[in-house]
């Protein structure tokens, strides 16, 4: 990872830091307790906590002040980073549901809440994008199918379709949720790009949908202001 960060960083590259497919060993509850390595991909019961630790640690060494031992120059800084590759899929995050409710969402607004002020801490100057959500998902009776991104949204930020804040659950103790960007995967496979594809997705044709519903959430105080910044 050093050697990829210099070696973007002598081409003039800037570098979005993604810390996500699969978290270390040490971080998911269920491999640290078995001590199995058969599954390489550690993307369920993962501890937020240590979670949070291992991306504040990647955020100071990228924070253009962490100089390694014997090298006698600071490694480059890295400007922004994310917390979790598309946390609506659950190729990526296991579970997505339970009872109807999409859980990934409760699990991600957790990392969220300790992983943004911990980076924060360690490189100040770090822009974070919360999200990183893929275009498509599929519905509560799906089984353990994918969250749709809107809906995901909306249970991060712990409101229903209505946008009526919801208060019981994972969303009992809720807190505006931190950060610098939204950021978005708008794959599209099947139409074209001017093509809204609904049922709550966030393709390409979906775009002006996601906007508006980031701008409703900030104006309700359910997001940070920083999240009307849209990243692609």
């Amino acid at each position: 990872l050093d050697r990829a960060v210099q070696a973007a960083a002598v081409q003039g590259l800037g570098v979005i830091l993604e810390p996500a497919f699969s978290a270390p060993r040490w971080a998911t509850l269920s491999h640290r307790a078995s001590g199995s390595a058969a599954d390489p991909w550690y993307n369920t019961d993962i501890d937020v906590r240590e979670l949070a630790t291992w991306e504040a640690m990647l955020a100071r060494r990228y924070s253009g002040r962490y100089t390694p031992a014997g090298t006698g120059a600071p490694l480059p800084q890295v400007g922004t980073v994310t917390l979790w590759n598309e946390p609506n899929q659950d190729g990526y995050l296991s579970p997505q549901w339970a009872g109807g409710v999409p859980v990934s969402a409760d699990w991600y607004r957790a990392l969220t809440e300790i992983a943004y002020p911990a980076i924060k801490r360690a490189s100040p100057d770090t822009t974070v994008l919360i999200g990183d959500t893929s275009s498509v998902g599929a519905d509560a009776q799906a089984g353990n199918g994918g969250v749709p991104p809107l809906a995901f949204i909306r249970r991060l930020a712990c409101v229903d379709a209505q946008l009526t804040p919801v208060t019981n659950g994972a969303c009992a103790n809720f807190h505006t949720v931190l950060a610098d960007g939204y950021s978005q995967h708008p794959y599209e496979r099947n139409a074209p790009p001017w093509v809204p594809t609904g049922a709550d997705g966030a393709a390409m044709g979906d775009l002006p949908a996601l906007q508006t519903l980031l701008r409703q959430l900030v104006a309700r105080h359910r997001l940070a202001p920083g999240a009307e910044s849209l990243w692609l």
